[in-house]
């Protein structure tokens, strides 16, 4: 904790970082936590332990941890297509659309774009051709999860995540 307490402020001031929080764990348990800097920059807001921020693309990896729960259970496969398990019309009814597969979800190789607003959820290569990030992509794997377990993202995590890993300030949005 010396040593973090001696190093993050030259660090955060070198990568022009305004703020974080950090917390070390021993043996399931929180033995020292710290917040460093502002939370807002126009307000001054400063960090503290209990200061909520947004994870953005960090949620991908509990989304992901959530679909591998569901293979656990054999009520989602890594790789026949999704469309299987498609309720819905969320993406376009085309056969390389409906080829997307979990495992192109999760390696980013859907073919989907990074961009958020694509209402036309056109593939911008093969499913399966090459990487390309797709945040696309896991909102539909967000769609997925939803309909196989008939609530919320946020509900499922609860379940299946955030209650048993007892992350009490943890939450889809």
């Amino acid at each position: 904790a010396e040593d973090l307490e001696a190093y993050i402020p030259g660090r955060m001031k070198g990568e022009e970082v305004t703020g974080l929080s950090v917390a070390l764990i021993r043996e399931n348990r929180i033995v020292w936590n710290r917040g460093y800097g502002v939370s807002n920059s126009l307000t001054g807001a400063m960090i503290d332990t209990n200061t909520v921020f947004y994870v953005a693309s960090l949620g991908k990896a509990v989304a992901g941890y959530l679909a591998l729960k569901q293979f656990a259970k054999e009520a989602l496969s890594i790789d026949e297509p999704l469309a299987l398990y498609d309720q819905g019309v969320w993406l376009p009814n085309s056969s390389d659309h409906q080829n997307i597969t979990l495992r192109h979800l999760l390696t980013h190789t859907s073919g989907l774009s990074n961009f958020l607003r694509d209402q036309k959820k056109e593939l911008k290569f093969q499913p399966g051709e090459r990487f390309s990030y797709s945040g696309v992509g896991f909102m539909y794997l967000q769609e997925i999860l939803q309909q196989i377990s008939g609530g919320s993202l946020d509900a499922l995590a609860k379940q299946e995540a955030f209650n048993p890993f007892e992350m009490k300030n943890s939450w889809y949005g």
